[in-house]
Formats: structure tokens, sequence, C-alpha cells
């Protein structure tokens, strides 16, 4: 008999259908069988479809024993995409003659399978095939039948000569995917049947030898992928008659030789060469965008070079064997964003080398050897946001060097000679965030040192050789959160010296932050004097719980009692002891000052249960521990990737192919959460796991499904968790959640994880997941073991849940406001090109429409609990109490915003630039701040942008868009849009 339930961890569909329609309704039935018995088999699938009227997937598990016959599909004739499992099965000659109607189909076996060369007949209108990781050899003339082919992917298997799989004309074929297979030799006619192939990716082969005018035939090709082969030279004719590539990728061969005319004829607007052994740049090259040299053993950059090349964007000379930078070398890259040199041998600065580069954005100049900048070097770099001179060999700042860079952002100077800091040194970085300035010499600032920067956040002058450091140097450091002073030659410091910051984090001993009234140099008040908050009047064993009704949310409850008792006020919350906390000054006390006394969670047993039967396993909701410390360590990397480098480019890659395919399934639905929370969860996997899934996969459909139940779980508050006697109330959700948990955990480890543990060779981790695998493998397991790598692999792609959640509450604003949608796709029209993450800065609005829905949606920071005996604005407050801290207020606040319930984006725009004020604290602060905070802003810019530049977000008739405010989460079934296409 057969087991039909259904295959929960099965559908193996390409991120090409994703990407694509292939004229497949979106009206879909979709059956998922699991055959033991050929008998069963054919009781299955002997009956066709319920519903006629509706397109119709099957996905097929076939076991060991389970016998395939050409009459096998005689029914499903209206059948459009069939997905295969085959355990240790076989596929006869025309097993799929009756699939007439067939577009999608993908194959995948368990072990080698054996393939006949009439397998397809029948399959007249395919669109798609996938046979992937089957360590197959096919057959002369089997794709000859399929000349309605449009994608072909035959990755990882074992092909030895592309010729012999293709011996009629396939016209319609656009893309194929070679990859992972046994080439070695590329023969002149290899594509000979192939001319209008676009993309052809034949990456992670052993190809050593191309022969001449190779692709000579395939002169629409648009991209090309021979990464991770065996190349050691390109040759004048590899490449010839390629009128229309765009993208050519070379990356981690063992090229040492370029001919000097090899691209001269290309239209090539990205070239990837990184990872070689290239020792000079004598080749031509003609109106690039992109430019990726490095970890090659370039010596030398000349200004030839680049003559050709004017509208020249990004380019990456990292880690070569440049010694020097010629005065002229980037005279002719007027339009220059992205330049980094790092990681070279470069011992002198020309003072005009970086004259004509004045679109210049990002500057990295790190790990090289030069001592000297002169007071000119940068200062034609007007638009310079980032700069990078961290591990040189620096001893002074000549005055004036950085005037010109009004609209830097980050200026890293670590790991230098600096001896001392003059006055008025960063005198015009008016927007200045971050300043590093760690591991100098510096023994002396001068008061007037950092005089200037209004608006930066972060100052790093740890292991220096500070012996103190004089009342008033921080003073004007309004908006200060991070200032870190380990690692110096003193021992105790005078309070006077950061009487003048609001807020901040000193970081003294490298491990603790601790409050600005430092404890080791100031007298604390004995605890026992303090008072206690004021508290209202309470009922017996609900305590105050009472007061929190009757408002939408309830820290609205929290305002109303804050403007009778003030900021700190004492509450019993069934048996829950606890304070609410309003007012900026004492919420930053608690996030910022003392937030090593307030780093610990509430011990709601709600939360013990949806983590296994404990809160730690979870990295939102534990106690601050040095596992938590660790965890948020390994995941910096991947939730903020900073720009230009591998990481970023590759999410912006990721955020932008997925994006593409969320604009092909939107024009044919109204109900957008589903098709958002998949594109957020198929960029998270991607990213964090190297993994994607195609629209419809069963198994990460059901896991998206629980991530959000579980998701909205968590945003619920309920009685229970302050008054636990009620707690068997809710013991049938609970149970509900911790199954869907586990589905969750047996989908990640069955398929992100698969074999990944026990294969992992010890190389530098690929991503967070082999991150996690190289900690556990490497260190000392006792606090930090696999199963906690998983529990931190499962809250970081949960993570794509708020982000999903988020979107379709800021559509549901939009669709109220019109004409900022407007403004948005002004931004996005006037950039000229599809949109992505790189277009931030150029588009403010857009990012300032991002910080308006999420200041008026105010959802809660995550409640502290107090570690030990401690204070608040002069109260006392006992360890163990719960900590409520109103950001609502801050959000809402007539004080503190002009007309705050309106959706009013501009309100976050000074002089075209973003600014957020020092009020506006939705994702908390301190060591406990939301470590996914810079995922939320680069992935929603990348799904807004591309939604509007593509579409109008309409309402539907009569259709409720008022967007629940107090919370991220949204119920299934929610708003629903009509989007037009522009």
């Amino acid at each position: 008999m057969v087991n039909a339930t259904l295959i929960k961890y099965f559908m193996l569909l390409t991120d090409v259908i994703a990407r694509s329609n292939y004229g497949v309704s979106s009206h879909l039935s979709v059956d998922y069988y699991d055959a033991y018995t050929t008998n069963g088999l054919k009781q299955v699938i002997s009956k066709p479809p319920i519903n006629l009227d509706r397109h119709y997937i099957l996905n097929l598990k076939i076991r060991s024993g389970v016998e395939l016959d050409s009459n096998t599909f005689q029914n499903q004739h209206r059948l459009e995409i069939l997905n295969m499992v085959l355990e240790n099965a076989t596929l006869p000659s025309g097993v799929f003659s009756h699939l007439s109607s067939l577009k999608c189909l993908t194959l995948y076996a368990t072990k080698g399978l054996l393939i006949n060369k009439h397998l397809f007949l029948g399959l007249t209108h395919l669109e798609l095939l996938q046979f992937i990781k089957n360590d197959t050899w096919f057959p002369t003339h089997v794709f000859d039948i399929l000349q309605n082919l449009k994608t072909l992917d035959l990755s990882w298997n074992n092909i030895h000569d592309v010729q012999k799989l293709f011996q009629a004309d396939l016209n319609n074929l656009h893309t194929l995917r070679l990859s992972g297979n046994q080439l070695q030799f590329l023969k002149t006619s290899a594509f000979t049947h192939l001319r209008n192939l676009k993309y052809l990716v034949l990456s992670y082969n052993s190809i050593s030898t191309i022969q001449n005018n190779a692709f000579r035939i395939l002169t629409k090709l648009n991209k090309l992928n021979l990464r991770y082969n065996h190349l050691e030279a390109v040759r004048t004719a590899m490449f010839s008659n390629l009128p229309n590539l765009q993208k050519l990728d070379l990356q981690n061969n063992n090229i040492s030789f370029v001919a000097p005319n090899t691209f001269a004829h290309l239209n090539l607007k990205t070239l990837l060469l990184s990872h070689n052994k290239i020792p000079n740049l004598r080749f031509v090259i003609k109106n690039l965008t992109k430019l990726y040299l490095h970890h090659n053993d370039i010596t030398d950059v000349r200004r030839d070079f680049f003559e050709n090349c004017p509208n020249l964007a990004i380019l990456n000379l990292s880690r070569n064997k440049l010694t020097r930078i010629y005065h002229n070398v980037f005279d002719d890259l007027h339009n220059l964003t992205h330049l980094d040199v790092s990681a070279n041998s470069i011992a002198h600065l020309d003072p005009n080398s970086f004259s004509r580069l004045i679109n210049l954005e990002y500057l990295n100049l790190s790990r090289n050897y030069f001592d000297l900048i002169e007071s000119v070097t940068f200062s034609r770099n007007f638009r310079l946001k980032d700069l990078d001179l961290s591990f040189n060999r620096i001893e002074n700042l000549p005055p004036g060097v950085f005037a010109s860079l009004d609209e830097l952002w980050h200026l890293r100077l670590n790991n230098n000679r600096l001896r001392s800091l003059s006055p008025f040194g960063f005198f015009r970085l008016r927007n200045l965030a971050e300043l590093d300035l760690s591991d100098n010499f510096i023994r002396v600032i001068n008061k007037m040192a950092f005089a200037g920067l209004a608006y930066l956040e972060k100052l790093q002058l740890n292991g220096n050789r500070l012996d103190g450091v004089d009342n008033g140097v921080f003073k004007g450091l309004l908006y200060l959160k991070l200032l870190t002073l380990y690692d110096n030659g003193f021992d105790c410091m005078d309070y006077d010296v950061f009487k003048h910051l609001k807020m901040a984090d000193v970081i003294l001993d490298g491990v603790t932050v601790i409050l600005i009234v430092i404890e080791q140099c100031t007298k604390k008040p004995n605890l026992s004097d303090l008072p206690e908050p004021p508290s209202p009047k309470s009922l017996p064993i609900i305590g105050h719980l009472h007061l929190l009704g009757g408002y939408e949310v309830p820290y609205q409850a929290f305002t109303n009692l804050g403007k009778k008792y003030g900021n700190v006020i004492k509450l019993k919350l069934g048996s829950v002891k606890s304070v609410v906390i309003n007012g900026q000054e004492s919420i930053r006390e608690v996030l910022v000052s003392k937030g090593h006394h307030f780093d610990s969670r509430p011990n709601f047993e709600r939360y013990q249960q949806l983590f296994g039967g404990d809160k730690q396993n979870s990295l939102a909701f534990c106690d601050w521990s040095e596992t938590q410390r660790v965890r948020r360590e390994m995941l910096k990397t991947y939730t903020f990737p900073r720009a230009c480098t591998n990481k970023f480019a590759t999410l912006e890659e990721i955020i932008t192919n997925e994006t593409s395919s969320l604009v092909t399934r939107v024009a044919n639905t109204s109900c957008i959460k589903k098709l958002v929370l998949h594109s957020c969860a198929n960029i998270f996997t991607n990213h964090f796991c190297s993994k994607d899934f195609a629209f419809g996969h069963k198994g990460f459909a059901k896991m998206i499904e629980n991530f959000d139940d579980i998701f909205y779980e968590v945003n619920q508050g309920y009685a229970a968790d302050f008054l636990p006697i009620l707690l068997p109330l809710h013991q049938n959700r609970l149970a509900k959640m911790g199954e869907l948990a586990h589905e969750i955990r047996t989908f990640l480890v069955d398929n992100v994880i698969e074999s990944r543990y026990d294969n992992y060779a010890g190389d530098e981790p690929g991503d967070y997941v082999e991150s996690l695998i190289q900690h556990v493998k490497n260190e000392d397991s006792s606090y930090f073991n696999w199963d906690c790598a998983l529990f931190a692999l499962e809250d970081i792609i949960g993570g794509h849940s708020a982000i999903g959640n988020f979107l379709v509450k800021l559509l549901g604003y939009l669709v109220q406001n019109p004409k900022v949608q407007i403004e948005i796709q002004k931004e996005a029209d006037a950039l000229g090109s599809k949109v992505s993450i790189s277009d931030r800065t150029s588009m403010p609005f857009t990012e300032a429409t991002i910080l308006e829905a999420i200041r008026l949606i105010a959802s809660p920071i995550v409640p502290r609990a107090a570690n030990q005996d401690t204070s608040i604005n002069g109260f006392r407050i006992p360890k163990g109490t719960l900590v409520f801290l109103n950001n609502y207020d801050l959000s809402m606040s007539e004080k503190l915003w002009e007309e705050p319930e309106k959706f009013k984006p501009e309100r976050f725009i000074v002089n075209n630039h973003i600014i957020k004020p020092e009020h506006f604290l939705p994702f908390g602060g301190g060591r406990r701040s939301c470590m996914g905070f810079r995922m939320v802003q680069l992935v929603s810019f990348g799904i807004l942008s591309t939604l509007l530049q593509n579409f109008n977000i309409l309402p539907l008739e009569n259709a409720c868009y008022k967007v629940p405010i107090g919370s991220l989460a949204l119920p299934k079934n929610t708003f629903e849009f009509k989007f037009v296409r522009r």
C-alpha cells in the first residue's frame, strides 16, 4: 500500500522556478506521495486530478523496488510540474510520454541513475529540467527532443564532455548549469547547438584548457561563470565573439597570465579575477563598472590600465603585492565609488593619488605600511562615507587632513602609531558616527580634539597609553552610545570626565559595560537608603494587572501611569515584581549605563517551554552569559556585513535575486504575506546557510509557517505569564508550539545542515553554519555544544518572520499614503537601473519610510530583569525585578515628535541625510541590543524599493488597513493589496 502522507522534507524545485513563471498559473493543486510499492504507486496516480480547472504539481518519492513503466503517468496529462526522488529506482524509456503538458521536471536519485536516450520522449512542452547531484552519465541525443527547453541544470553529475550532450539545436535554451562535473577540456565546437544561450555556469569543474573560440557561437551569452577551475592562462581568442557578455567570473583558478587583448573586444560590465596568481595588469579592459582583482600577486598599477573604463564604480585590489600608488593612477576613474587597496605593502601614499575621485564613497587603505598622510590626500573626496586607515604606521594627523569629508560616517585609525590628538582634528566631520582610535600610542588628548563631532555614536580609545582624560574632552558628544577606554594606563578616573555625556557604554575592562559613574572611582550610595519607586494601589492576587486593561496596547497604560507617578513605577503584576521605566534618560540608564545590571530576561514558563525547556537556548530571551557573548560575536560578521566586503556583495546578490523572483509572483496575487515571508526566509537561509529553496517547496513552506506561528505566539501577552495558576489553560497551545519547534529542527538538520557537520574539513568558514561547526569542533564544548549551535541557527533563521511581518505592516501604511509611494518611486527611477541595497545612501526617503513604520508600530523592547540589587533614577530595584521599558512613549510622545500619529517619513531627513533622534530607540541599546536590526534595514529596503519600482500598491475595495501597533506579529490571514504594474 501507499503511504500517502505528505512528504515533509521534499519538494526539490530549482531556484530557476522561483525566479520564473514558466507560464504556470498561480492557482495550483499540489500533491505529495511517498510510494513504497508498485501497486501503491499505481493507485495513487491512476486517476487525474479532481479539479481539472487547476494546474497541477506532483511530488513523488519512489522507494527501492518500485517499478515505473510507460503507462505510469497515462492519466496525468494536465501535470505541469513533476518532482521525483528515486531511491535506487530506474526510469524506463517513454515513462514521461503521456506528460504532454509538463513544463518543469526535477529528478534526484539517491544513487547513480542509468539514463536511456529516449527517456524524455513526449515532453514537447518541457521548459525546465533539473537533474542534479545524480552522479549520472548522459547518452548522446538524450536532450534532442526537448526543443522548448529554456533552463537545463545538470550540476554535480559525471559529465566529461559537453559536445556529446547536445547533438541537435536547442534554440530556446537560455540557461545551462554544469557546475560540479568532471569537465577538463572545452573544445571549439562544445556549444555549437546552443547558439541562444544567455547564462552558462561551468564552476567547480577541473577545466584547465579552453580551445580558442570555444564560446564563439554564443553571441547572445550574457553571463559566464568559470569559478573554481584549473585555468592557468587566459588567451586572446578564448572569449572571442561574445558581444553581449556582461559578466565574466574567473575567480579561484590558478591564472598567472592574461593576454593583453583578452577582454579588449568585450562589452563586459563586471569582471571577477580574484583569488588567482596574476602578477601584473598588462591586459586591456573597457567599459567595466565592477572589477575584482583581490587576492592576486599584482605588484604595480598604472594609469593607462584604467583609461578605457570611465564608468568603473567598484575596484578591489586588496591582498596583492602593491608597494606604491602613483599620483595619477586613478585620475580617469571619475565615477569610482568603492576602492579597496587594503592588505598590500604600500609604504608611500602620493598626496594626489585620490584627488580625481570626486564620487568616492568607500576607501579602504588598511593593513599597509605607510607612516605619513598629507593634509591634501583626501581634500577632494567630498562624498567619502567610509575611510579605513587602520593597521598602518601613521604617527600623526596633519591639520585639515579630514576637513573636506563632511559626509564621512566611519573613520578607522586603529592600530597605528598615533601619539596625540590635536585640537579640532576632526572638526569638519559633522556626520561622523564611528571613530576608531584604538591600539595606538596616544598619551594626550586635547580638550578640543573631538570638537564638532555632533553625531558621533561610537568612539574607541582602548589599547592606548592614556594616563587619564581631562574634564571636557567628551563635551558635545551628545549622541555617543559607546566609549571604550580599557587597556590604558589609568586605574581610576574622575566622574566629571563623563558628566557631559547623556549616555554611553563606557568600557574600561574589556568585558563589563559599567556605569558612567564608575564603581571603582566614585562612592556609591547605600542601596538600602534609597526609596522604592512610587506605586498605585493593588488588588489581591492580580496586583496591578487590572490597570493594563482598556488600552490598544498595555504600554499606553504605562504612559498614563507615568504622568501620575513619574518615570519609575513599581507594579506587582500577578506574582511578578515589576517596574515600568518611562522617559529617555531612565530608559538609557537601564539599557546602557547600567546595562550589566539588567542583562537578564523574564523567567516566564512560556518562554522556557518554547525553547526546549530552557530559555537559555534562545538568543533573545536568555540571560547574559559567556555562551551568549560567544553567540553574538559569531553573528556579527553575518548580521552586520560591511560595504564592499564579499559578504555584503553576496548578500546584495541574494536580495536582488530574491526580490526579482518576488516581483514575478506578486502580480498574480493579493495575498502578499506568504510571498514576502518566503522571500525573507530564502534570503536568510541563503545568507546564513548557503541554501535556498524554490517557492512551493513543501518542507520549506511548512518551516516558514511554523516559524510564523511561533513568532505570533511569543509576541502575545498572557495573564498566565504573571499568574502561573492559569498555565494549564495554555498547555495544549504550548505543546503545539513545541511540536512546531521540533519540526523546524528536523527540517533544518535534514535539508540545511545535511552532512556538513561530519564533512567539515576545518577550512575558513564560508557561512554561519560553518562558523558554528568550526566553533563546536575547535572549542571547549562544555558551554557551547552542537545542540546550542542548532538553537542559535534556528533563532537567527527565525528572524525572517519579524521582517516579513513588518513589511506587510509597512505596506499597510503605504496603501493609505500614496504620496509616500510616489516619493519612493521617484528615488528608484532616478537611479536608472534596478535597485540594490548599495543604493540606500541614494534613497534617503525610502530609508526614512522604513524608520517611520518602525516608529509607528512601536514594537516593545524585550523586558529586562535585574541580575543584582541596583537602582534606577535614584530608586531601589531589588534583584529579580522585571523591568518594562516604555519605548512606546518615546515613539509616540507629542513632546518628542510633531504630529506623532501621522505617517511622515520626512521627519527623519535633514539636508537629504537620515538623522535619527536620540530618543528613537526601537532596537534597544547596550550589549543586549537587537542583533538583527541591520538585516531588518537591508532586507526591508531591498524588498520595499523593488516592489515600488515595479508596482503601484492599491487598496482592495472595502478593505480595512488599520495597522496593529505594539507588536510586529500579524495573523496568518491579514492585509491584502492590489499590485498594479507601473
